[in-house]
């Protein structure tokens, strides 16, 4: 993140979030799931 972005989650009083690598590589999965069980390969 550039240093402006950081300023403006600073600003808006944002919180950060570390997600650990196994809650990223389920929401990589997610979508292509999702398209599957919707178009038959799954479901």
């Amino acid at each position: 993140m550039s240093a402006e972005e950081v300023s403006l989650t600073t600003n808006y009083r944002f919180t950060d979030v570390i997600l650990g690598p196994r809650v990223c590589h389920a929401l990589r999965l997610l979508p292509s799931s999702a398209l599957r069980v919707r178009f038959g390969d799954l479901g």
